[in-house]
């Protein structure tokens, strides 16, 4: 139990850093092959199915089942959206030559020799599963795609993307040096370059024997005074009255995470 409370209370505090990409750019989460079950009834996870071999949206495939005048546009959705190489022929979804698998996504050309782990074909070579990095294949609201490990992003993990190194608001600790790479930002140094050496709209201090942290100008806030609050004129007073926004989610958050904690130490 305390185990549990004290995992729940770091992650109310944001200690999980890395973002691995989980989602679409809708914003929906991608559902992984191998965690999409067989067969479309009510017991379907994320809304997919695989039938006969085959990923099938749920909804879609169930309405077209039940009503002949939507089969044509399932057919032409389903190729567009759940496979990654088919065509419409005689008015069916069906893969391309020498291609198979639940998304279409497999090559009979990668299955001879060495290959036959490597099975998917992507961008001219035979791959795992038609993702870079070690991806997986998976599908989203719009398109077949890849969830990626960090630090790697894009529809087939080939991007790479080094603020998903790091929690939202601190991006702009790691950048990208090349395209296999990620180093420190200009105002970080350190091994897991969370050591500020200095700040975009504040003063730099650092006492001996603490690390350097930066004393932000009134109009901003962050870790290295990169985000700009939002600052309205009080008419009464005539002054600028200026807010981060995010008081109300901190006060929220500390007082839950005050609870989780004694909790923690009572048992």
């Amino acid at each position: 139990m305390r185990l549990l409370l004290l995992s729940f209370s770091l992650f109310i505090w944001g200690i999980e850093a890395e973002r691995p990409k989980e989602k679409d750019q809708a914003g929906v989460h991608l559902a992984r092959l191998a965690d999409i079950g067989e067969g479309c009834d009510r017991s379907a996870q994320h809304g997919f199915g695989i039938v006969d071999g085959f990923v099938e949206h749920c909804e879609r495939y169930n309405a077209a089942q039940l009503n002949n005048s939507l089969q044509a546009e399932y057919e032409t959705w389903r190729c567009a959206h759940l496979r990654l190489k088919a065509r419409l022929t005689d008015g069916v979804c069906k893969c391309t030559a020498n291609w198979y698998g639940a998304f279409c996504h497999l090559s009979s050309l990668c299955d001879k020799g060495a290959n036959k782990t490597s099975r998917a074909w992507f961008n001219g070579k035979c791959t795992p599963n038609a993702c870079y990095h070690g991806g997986d294949i998976a599908v989203g609201k719009n398109m077949v795609e890849c969830t990626c490990p960090v630090p790697w992003d894009g529809r087939h993990c080939e991007r790479l993307a080094c603020w998903r190194k790091t929690q939202q608001h601190f991006e702009k600790r790691f950048r990208n040096v090349n395209s296999t790479e990620c180093i420190c930002g200009d105002h970080y140094t350190g091994k897991d370059c969370d050591q500020i050496i200095s700040c975009l709209h504040g003063n730099f201090t650092q006492e001996v024997g603490y690390p350097g942290r930066c004393d932000c100008k009134y109009e901003w806030f962050g870790e290295i005074c990169d985000r700009r609050k939002t600052c309205t004129l009080n008419k009464e007073t005539n002054e600028k009255v200026c807010s981060t926004g995010m008081e109300t989610s901190f006060l929220f958050s500390s007082l839950l995470s005050l609870t989780i904690f004694s909790l923690f130490f009572r048992s």
